[in-house]
């Protein structure tokens, strides 16, 4: 499921004439109780309320579907308690569900009005129309009830999504996607709790629910008469929803979540083979990555790299095995072992298959291949099933089992990324490929407990006394732990040398700068996506001179994406006098995001929209020896939730203000044209240009 707002919008945004469809969907699956406890209906009609304040779906056409979705949802419960209700509670009591049964006291106060007030009320919402079936409420009345308060649902989440959605416009791109990055962590970690809380609470109630409802459908004419007749069928499919064996339902589950990993696991395969946009992507991710290189950040990535290498693993595995050694539990040691083992000998292979080169701007040298990342892959593998082990064992619960694990994989996977040892597709790939043997590992350990349990074999490891399991696996831990730090503390490779200053090369004829240098001419978002032409290439003694000119021109710098200019940004925003200088996100231009961000100075301009003007050195030099730069001119309007800004498609407009700025301030020798590469000219829905980037030669 999408986990927070920040993810559904892109998806959502997508999906066109279908995102009514989608959010209507969703709105009425959160309404039926059996579906509400696991679909985050409220959080998708939210996203469609900013999708509404940012003019990509009516507002009044998405409150029809929320709201059809929304009775149609609570008719469903509401006749499941109207026909099931007899055989249905004959194998389940209600009152068991503390959701159930805070409905019921509602219907029992309000009446009818509880349709009204229970759609706000959560997980209570579900319950409600089958607690008024059950309190005899006449169906008329019911649907009178169930359409009147459809209508304030709807319009009051959808008005909320509105509103956040002018509260995010107002915050300006790179100032909104940052707090959005920080932000969206915290959210997927509350929804992460809630979910789990949810789970953890109504799950063993609703598939009591669910199961004693089928019980009381298998026993009509017509089904019972299907059972007869394909007794080998219903046999078959009893046992893969028996929730005593573990063949049963838990390897169900199991199964259906591999077979769910190991597609994603394919796709991003096709993706890295077959998409020129992925492996753009990568080295864009990549070259965002070294322009934010800082020496503490360097070291504290090392120190939680170190915790993914064979070193570490191992003192791991070892504690692991040794401690349920101790406890007799040698059914989770072997899976375990499994999991490590098994995942380590497919990322080897996997390496060798597709023996991809690794980073240019890695700060440590590794010899063996990119793709998939091994760190990534065992950060699930290893402390996955470490995070399994302990709840299993009854060290901790499941919402930190899983909490724990997430943090320890996203952890490690942010360092290869920060290290530039691994691009981005390839800690994505290793994550699944970690995934699939964790499920593997989760599989064999339960399959052997279950073996024995059922069948009365002996257990493959003999406990020992109570009070020396405690001890030794303290003792064990210990040193594995005191080994860690210390293998994490003398980490060091050699580092990958920086590379030889590229001899500038001197380009005779500037009319033709693109195609004589073979250079593109176009940027790209941080996604790969072309985002603008290049349409202005600029001539400078060098980088100061051209700062110089600039300043002369009226422009300024943004400023630095730091913690206080963040919220410099933020406050002057939220008092109406925004900020033309507020960080801007960067822009990649063959290979490597741009080192200087102008912005024209306007009282009118915000962060939400303004002239933006993005500079990159280049290795070439003009007949007179002058420095070349190449930039970008353009109007961004920035998305909050979008990877790069939405550029005017006018773009010639800007490229030509430049141009007159810099000769009213009386700085220009002369100027001429450079033709743009075919193909980068002018796209097609994304920016017209009337071929050419402007070369400005400065005195």
């Amino acid at each position: 499921m999408p986990h927070s707002i920040d993810a559904l919008l892109p998806s959502l945004q997508s999906l066109g004439i279908w995102t009514y469809w989608i959010v209507g969907a969703a709105s009425m699956l959160e309404a039926f109780f059996l579906t509400g406890v696991i679909v985050p209906g409220t959080l998708v009609v939210d996203a469609a309320g900013i999708l509404a304040q940012r003019g990509y779906v009516g507002f009044f056409d998405m409150t029809w579907f929320v709201a059809i979705g929304s009775i149609l949802g609570n008719e469903m419960g509401f006749w499941v308690g109207r026909w099931g209700s007899g055989p249905l509670f004959r194998r389940f009591d209600p009152d068991s569900s503390k959701a159930f049964r805070k409905a019921r006291d509602l219907c029992d106060r309000r009446g009818g009005l509880a349709l009204v007030v229970g759609r706000f009320l959560g997980p209570v919402s579900g319950f409600v129309p089958l607690a008024a079936a059950l309190a005899g409420m006449e169906p008329r009345r019911f649907r009178i009830w169930n359409v009147v308060g459809s209508v304030p649902y709807a319009l009051g989440h959808l008005a909320f999504g509105y509103f956040f959605g002018d509260i995010l416009a107002r915050l300006g791109p790179a100032t909104t996607r940052i707090a959005i990055f920080v932000a969206a962590a915290a959210v997927l970690l509350a929804v992460l709790i809630y979910v789990v809380v949810k789970l953890e609470r109504n799950l063993p109630a609703l598939l009591s629910i669910g199961g004693s409802y089928l019980a009381a459908l298998g026993e009509r004419p017509k089904i019972r008469a299907w059972r007869d007749r394909h007794p080998a069928t219903v046999a078959f499919l009893a046992a893969r929803v028996d929730r005593g064996r573990f063949l049963g339902l838990p390897a169900t589950l199991i199964a259906v979540a591999f077979v769910y990993v190991l597609t994603v696991y394919l796709d991003t395969v096709f993706d890295f083979l077959g998409s020129a946009s992925v492996v753009q992507m990568d080295r864009n991710v990549a070259a965002l990555m070294h322009l934010f290189r800082n020496p503490l950040l360097i070291h504290l990535a090392a120190y939680v790299t170190a915790f993914g290498i064979w070193q570490a693993v191992t003192l791991v595995l070892v504690a692991t095995v040794a401690s349920l050694w101790l406890a007799g539990r040698g059914a989770l040691a072997v899976g375990m072992i499994t999991s490590i083992v098994g995942n380590v000998i497919t990322v080897a292979i996997l390496k060798m298959a597709f023996h991809r080169a690794r980073p240019d701007l890695a700060y440590f040298v590794e010899t063996s291949g990119s793709f998939p990342s091994g760190h990534a892959a065992i950060s699930v593998a290893c402390y996955g099933m470490l995070a399994y082990v302990a709840w299993r064992v009854r060290l901790i619960g499941p919402l930190v089992a899983a909490l724990l694990a997430l943090i320890v994989a996203f952890l490690i996977g942010l360092s290869r990324l920060y290290l530039i040892e691994h691009y981005l597709s390839d800690v994505l790939n290793g994550y699944l490929v970690g995934a699939m043997w964790l499920l593997i590992g989760v599989s064999v350990g339960e399959w052997l407990r279950s073996r024995q349990v059922h069948r009365s074999l002996p257990k493959l490891l003999p406990p020992a006394p109570r009070r020396v399991a405690r001890w030794g696996a303290t003792a064990v831990w210990a040193a594995a732990l005191v080994g860690c730090v210390v293998v994490a503390i003398s980490y060091h490779k050699a580092l990958t040398p920086p590379a030889a200053p590229e001899k500038a090369a001197p380009v005779a004829d500037l009319s033709t700068f693109f195609a004589s240098a073979g250079l593109p001419g176009q940027i790209q978002g941080i996604d790969g996506r072309a985002e603008a032409p290049i349409n202005l290439v600029l001539l400078a003694k060098d980088r100061s001179a051209l700062s110089d000119a600039l300043k002369e021109a009226g422009m300024v710098t943004t400023d630095s994406a730091t913690l206080s200019s963040l919220l410099n940004a933020v406050l002057a925003e939220l008092s109406g006098k925004p900020d033309p200088r507020a960080p801007a996100m960067p822009a990649f231009w063959n290979g490597t995001a741009n080192r200087m961000t102008w912005v024209r100075a306007r009282p009118e301009d915000g962060v939400h929209k303004r002239h933006l003007l993005r500079v990159w050195p280049t290795d070439r030099r003009g007949p007179d020896g002058r420095a070349i730069f190449v930039a970008s001119a353009g109007y961004a309007d920035a998305q909050p939730w979008a990877a790069v800004e939405d550029m005017d498609a006018k773009v010639d407009r800007d490229r030509d203000w430049v141009v007159q700025a810099l000769s009213a301030s009386g700085q220009v020798a002369k100027t001429m044209r450079a033709a743009l590469p075919k193909g980068d000219a002018a796209r097609k829905g994304r920016w017209t240009s009337d071929g050419a980037a402007a070369v400005v030669v400065l005195k």
